[in-house]
Parts: structure tokens; C-alpha cells; sequence
């Protein structure tokens, strides 16, 4: 695989170098370094100033990269490093695609508890505009090293799902992670209140007992099919069905299970837009792990 990491030398981009490290990488990966140069603004007619500043921010770059590089001095895999100036975003996305990245992989700068930690970032602008599958990386638990990476994959049997199962298969996560496979059950009665269609009657209760019934059959039946590829690739495989609209589901499944990863399915530039309006805006904006986004071509 290609991978890209994009590195500033903060504290995210050194939490998000960490996790890239810590992969079984093989002879054949190759891992694109690339640190953005922005240019400063203020500085009116002092060209001067604004030349050393430039100066100063290449060679400040040259230094980030060579320590970004060094995690990987005498592994055999291949590490190229970009230095460009520019604007980050556009660039990262624009760099992914000139080396054939197959994962973008970033830090995630987070923001309260209660903000977004990836909506209204750089991570954010990457999410919306890549077409490239983006491992957004926050900070881990303090246990993270001393456990299996725990993963939590919401499936549902879309193109983009099924994209983002290959991401999860093909990226050399460790065998010993353990694998939640979680599918939401969004039932046509869900925006009905339980106490209005109680009381209408046996017809009607009996009526959403069995379209009830035949929406988990479907659901569970689409799980195991989901967790069959994983087989033998995860130390521990779980599935979990659970009533209720897809992003309410994962966010509470989230808050419940402290992941350390989330992997959600979303598609191209166009659709990106709509889903980031809608249920991938929500669990973006509270997801509290790592998130990876496995994307569609537009």
C-alpha cells in the first residue's frame, strides 16, 4: 500500500506518525511524507522579512520531515518525503493523488468535548474533498498500548461500505485487533412513538411486530455476511445489530464500547457533501477515536 502522512510536528501529526509506525509495514509499502509550507500574510511592502520568514519555514520543513522519517530508518519499505508550499489541504489531497496514495493518513486537532474534532478542520476539508480513504488520528487512550486496537466497522451493504471493509482488510492492522462489526436497524416505524401505536389497536401492533422482526432477520443475516472476509484476519470478530437511525446508533455504540478506531463507508465529492449534511456529519462531529473514512471515486 501508499501511504501519505501528512506531518507539521505537532503533538496530532506526531499522534498520527505513532499509529502509521506502529504498523506491520511490508517491503512493498511506501510511505509519502509531506509537510505543507502555508504562506504568512501581514507583512504589506517588508519583502525582506517575508523572504527570510519563507526561508526559515523551508528549512523548519526540511527538519520535520527528517525526523517524521526516522520511525522508519531500517525498516524495508520505502519513504519519500515533500516538502511544498501551498495550502494544506489542497495539497494533501493533490499530493495523494500524484504518488497513488491508498490512504491518506492525518492528526486530528480536537477541540472541547462538545465541538467537532474533525468539522471545521483541516481534517474536515480533507474528508469533504479527497477521493482517497482518510485515517483521521486522534490522540489514544492511555491503555491504547497495552491492549488489542479495538475496532468498530458500521457496515450497511453500500458501495462506499463495502470500500471502506477493503481499506479495513487491506491496511495492516494487527491481527490481535479485535473486530465489532455494527449495523443500524432505521425501521419506516422508528418516527412513530411506541405509546400512539399501542393504543390503535392489535392489527396495527402486530403489523410492526413482524415488519420488526423481518428488518433484524435482514440485518443479521447482512452481518454475517459482512464478518465472513474478516475471518482469520482478526483475533476476535463481534456483531451487533441494534434499532434506531444509523448515526444515533454509531455514536452511541461509540460512547458505549471506547473504540479506538471507527470505520465509516462515505462516498465521492458529491456525495460527500450531502452525507456530511446528514449522518456523516453527526458521527464525525462526535465520534471521540480515530475515524476512517473509506471513500467512493467521484
Amino acid at each position: 500500500m501508499k501511504y501519505l502522512l501528512a506531518v507539521d510536528g505537532s503533538e496530532y501529526s506526531d499522534e498520527a506518525l505513532s499509529f502509521l509506525a506502529r504498523f506491520p509495514l511490508q517491503s512493498r509499502d511506501e510511505v509519502h511524507l509531506l509537510h505543507v509550507i502555508t504562506e504568512p500574510g501581514g507583512f504589506g511592502e517588508s519583502y525582506d522579512l517575508y523572504d527570510e520568514l519563507m526561508r526559515v519555514r523551508h528549512k523548519l520543513g526540511e527538519k520535520i520531515l527528517a525526523e517524521a522519517a526516522r520511525p522508519f530508518k531500517g525498516r524495508r519499505i520505502s519513504v519519500a518525503s515533500h516538502l511544498k508550499q501551498g495550502y494544506p489541504y489542497q495539497d494533501i489531497i493533490s499530493t495523494a493523488g500524484e504518488v497513488g496514495g491508498d490512504l491518506i493518513v492525518m492528526g486530528s486537532r480536537g477541540h472541547s468535548a462538545v465541538e467537532s474534532f474533525l468539522l471545521g478542520s483541516m481534517t474536515r476539508q480533507v474528508v469533504i474533498h479527497a477521493t482517497t480513504p482518510v485515517l483521521a488520528v486522534r490522540p489514544p487512550q492511555k491503555d491504547a498500548g497495552e491492549r488489542p486496537l479495538r475496532i468498530l466497522f458500521a457496515a450497511d451493504a453500500s458501495d462506499c461500505s463495502r470500500k471502506a471493509a477493503a481499506m479495513l482488510m487491506s491496511a495492516p492492522f494487527p491481527q490481535s485487533s479485535e473486530l465489532t462489526i455494527l449495523h443500524a436497524v432505521d425501521s419506516p416505524m422508528t418516527d412513530i412513538p411506541e405509546r400512539f401505536y399501542i393504543e390503535v389497536g392489535d392489527q396495527i401492533k402486530d403489523t410492526v411486530a413482524r415488519v420488526r422482526q423481518e428488518e433484524f432477520s435482514r440485518a443479521e443475516a447482512l452481518v454475517e455476511e459482512e464478518k465472513k472476509p474478516f475471518l482469520g484476519r482478526f483475533k476476535s470478530i463481534t456483531t451487533i445489530v441494534k434499532p434506531g437511525e444509523a448515526s444515533a446508533v454509531i455514536t452511541e455504540q461509540v460512547a458505549a464500547l471506547g473504540p479506538d478506531l471507527l470505520v465509516v463507508g462515505c462516498r465521492g465529492r458529491r456525495g460527500v457533501a450531502g452525507m456530511l449534511g446528514s449522518v456523516a456529519r453527526r458521527v464525525l462531529s462526535h465520534a471521540r477515536c480515530s475515524v476512517l473514512v473509506g471513500k467512493l471515486p467521484a
